[in-house]
C-alpha cells in the first residue's frame, strides 16, 4: 500500500550540528529540535535541454507553503541518507523524475532557523521523461520560460529562490 498523506510525520531524521556533521542521533519529524541543531533538507531546481524551468504547485494539503507555486523539488533527509540521495528519492516519489545523484550539480548550503538546505541544479530530456505528479505532494507543474518563472518568483516573495533560479541557471548553461 502506497503512503499518499502530504506530510509524513513518521518520519526520522539524522540530528545535525550548525557546521552539518551528524550528532549520531535521530530526530522524529513534527518534534522541536534543541538550538544548535538541525535536519537535513535537500531541494533542486529542474531545466530542460531548451532552458526552462520546471515549476511546480504544492499541494493545498501541505504543512508550510500550501498551493504555493514554487520551482523547488525536494524534501527532508531521511536517517542515513545523504542530500544527494534524499533528492534523487524526492524526485521520484513526486514527479516520476528519475536522475542518477552524479547528475545533480551543487549550487550552495544555507544554514536557516532548524534546518541545513543543500540546494542543486538538475537538466533532464523533459521530452524522454515525462512527470508524474504525486498528487498529495504537487497538483500542478508546468515548464517556463527562466524570465517567466523569475517572475513568478518575484510575484510570489521568494526572491532568494528566483537568485538560485539564476544561478541554476548559470551553472547549467
Amino acid at each position: 500500500m502506497v503512503d499518499e498523506r502530504a506530510d509524513k510525520l513518521d518520519e526520522l531524521w539524522d540530528v545535525y550540528t550548525a557546521d552539518k556533521q551528524k550528532t549520531g542521533r535521530s530526530h522524529r519529524r513534527g518534534e522541536q529540535l534543541n538550538v544548535g541543531e538541525y535536519h537535513l533538507v535537500t531541494n533542486g531546481i529542474i531545466f530542460n535541454l531548451a532552458g526552462q524551468v520546471l515549476l511546480q504547485q504544492r499541494s493545498f494539503h501541505k504543512m508550510s507553503r500550501p498551493g504555493l507555486w514554487t520551482a523547488e523539488i525536494g524534501g527532508s533527509a531521511l536517517v542515513g541518507e545523504t542530500s544527494q540521495q534524499a533528492l534523487v528519492r524526492e524526485l521520484s516519489e513526486e514527479m516520476n523524475i528519475c536522475v542518477p545523484a552524479h547528475q545533480l550539480r551543487f549550487l550552495l548550503t544555507r544554514r536557516l532557523s532548524s534546518w541545513i538546505e543543500d540546494w542543486y541544479a538538475i537538466k533532464i530530456d523533459s521530452e524522454t521523461m515525462p512527470i508524474r505528479l504525486q498528487a498529495a505532494e504537487v497538483i500542478a507543474a508546468d515548464w517556463l520560460s527562466l524570465a517567466d518563472a523569475l517572475h513568478v518568483m518575484q510575484n510570489n516573495h521568494k526572491l532568494t529562490e528566483a537568485n538560485l533560479i539564476s544561478k541554476a541557471a548559470t551553472l547549467l548553461f
